[in-house]
């Protein structure tokens, strides 16, 4: 591992020094699978399959074909002769972590378990047959990023997602595929809404966050309100832990936790949150987030490991690149601004162009400062934060070894304890850069270069299903 570490420092190091090595490609490239079974007991359903490709011609190719819904689970690995064996192989991606989660697991998702482990030989369990009636006529577009993660998204849509949703009574299903992460707030933006009732997602907290800035961009007004659910498939999951009550990120993700969000997507259950917003210098739209923005050192390292990705490693290459920038030691300076959650003042929905008493007012230097909107271990309804969020700091420390224990283990106590790291709750926060250093990173990817930042919050805004 030690050895592994060291070559990645090493490319890490290149990439930083703008030697890039020029391995990655990204492909305008765009696969859409038309679901549309109908649920017959004795009868399986049909898989009807459109593809197309399209570059910056308007060139495309389009098939079609019907097939039993035991060949549709296979589609591109060949037919499993059992459902047993199928799960078995998700289970070596290393997406789900073995034994059972910690506290309560439904039973429902244990009968859910065992039946797709023996499907061939069983029926569907009460828990999902008994759904069928209530979801006739239910339009759902399954969005699926194949490279989120270990890249085991396709074997999970086949393998569990295609069969829950079926054989729960939702017979008219969409499947889109992306190119890359990259690639999806155009196309949800591109995507009639009228004629779906809600959008899921299988993959990871970038696919879950491009969804979520394509509803924002969306030129239907209540775009954001539009209901999504998550099937996790990422590095980090982050946003599935935070929306189903984990105590921390570190927290593992198990087939269990997974089964019983796909059951509760067939239930259709929701939950109304609140939605942080960014604006971004003078643009009059702000833009929607969920994990959180990060400047200074993480920033630097966000953009570093993007330049890893294609070594295959999860989380290695985010820790490797973080290691590289720590060991730099750089001091970074900012103007913050910042409305605690303490005070009285109402934050402004744009920038302002004044400021109040009740404004808090620094400028470093920092090593890291980043926002969180996401609190751990809560109910769902409260895991973003309504109306404020935790604004992180580290400064006046020269100890890479103190950096890494904060940011690699975070807890309050390492926040609320150290001499070196601050925790404010904030309701509003504009940020302006001093100097040449004007990256950010927003929900784990790099943004443009800025001048100004606001960050406010749309409350209850957006809709978590499942």
């Amino acid at each position: 591992c030690m050895a592994k570490m060291r070559i990645l420092l090493v490319f890490a190091a290149c990439l930083s020094s703008g030697k890039g090595l020029g391995l990655r490609t990204h492909l305008n490239r765009q696969r859409t699978v038309l679901v549309s079974p109908r649920f017959a007991p004795q009868q399986p359903s049909s898989l009807s399959t459109s593809s197309s490709t399209s570059t910056s011609s308007s060139t495309s190719l389009s098939t079609s074909l019907s097939t039993s819904l035991s060949t549709s689970l296979s589609l591109r690995r060949g037919a499993h002769s059992s459902s047993s064996r199928c799960l078995r192989g998700v289970r070596a991606h290393g997406i789900f972590a073995e034994g059972t989660s910690k506290g309560a697991v439904m039973s429902d998702a244990k009968a859910l378990k065992s039946w797709l482990d023996n499907k061939d030989d069983r029926e569907p369990p009460v828990c999902l047959s008994s759904l069928r009636g209530r979801n006739d006529g239910r339009r759902v577009i399954v969005i699926i990023n194949p490279t989120s993660g270990s890249r085991s998204g396709m074997d999970v849509l086949r393998q569990m997602v295609l069969p829950i949703l079926q054989y729960g009574g939702i017979d008219n299903i969409t499947v889109m595929e992306t190119s890359s992460r990259f690639s999806v707030p155009k196309q949800i933006t591109e995507i009639n809404l009228d004629g779906l009732d809600d959008i899921l997602v299988v993959g990871g907290d970038g696919t879950l966050c491009g969804v979520f800035l394509g509803l924002g961009e969306h030129e239907r007004e209540d775009a954001l309100t539009f209901p999504v659910g998550l099937v996790p498939c990422g590095s980090h999951n982050h946003m599935f832990k935070v929306m189903s009550g984990f105590p921390s990120v570190h927290s593992k993700v198990r087939e269990l936790d997974v089964l019983e969000a796909l059951l509760r997507f067939v239930k259709g259950d929701t939950t109304k949150v609140s939605v942080p917003l960014v604006q971004a210098n003078n643009n009059k739209k702000p833009t929607p987030f969920l994990c959180g923005l990060s400047f200074a050192l993480l920033a630097a390292a966000f953009k570093t490991s993007e330049g890893l990705r294609w070594t295959g490693f999860r989380k290695r290459r985010y820790y490797a690149a973080i290691l590289y920038q720590i060991s730099r030691m750089k001091d970074y300076r900012y103007v913050v601004r910042y409305l605690p959650v303490t005070s009285s003042e109402e934050p402004p929905r744009e920038q302002p162009k004044t400021f109040s008493d009740e404004w808090v007012t620094e400028t470093g230097p920092y090593k890291w400062f980043g926002f969180s909107p996401n609190s751990f271990g809560v109910p769902r309804q409260d895991a973003i934060n309504e109306n404020w969020g935790y604004l992180m700091i580290i400064e006046n420390t020269r100890s890479p070894l103190t950096i890494i224990q904060t940011i690699l283990k975070p807890s309050l106590k390492d926040w609320e304890n150290k001499k070196y790291a601050r925790l404010e709750k904030v309701k509003a926060l504009m940020i302006q850069p001093l100097g040449s250093d004007k990256d950010w990173n927003m929900d784990g990817e790099k943004m443009p270069d800025f001048e100004k930042l606001y960050v406010t919050f749309a409350r209850k805004k957006a809709t978590f299903i499942g």
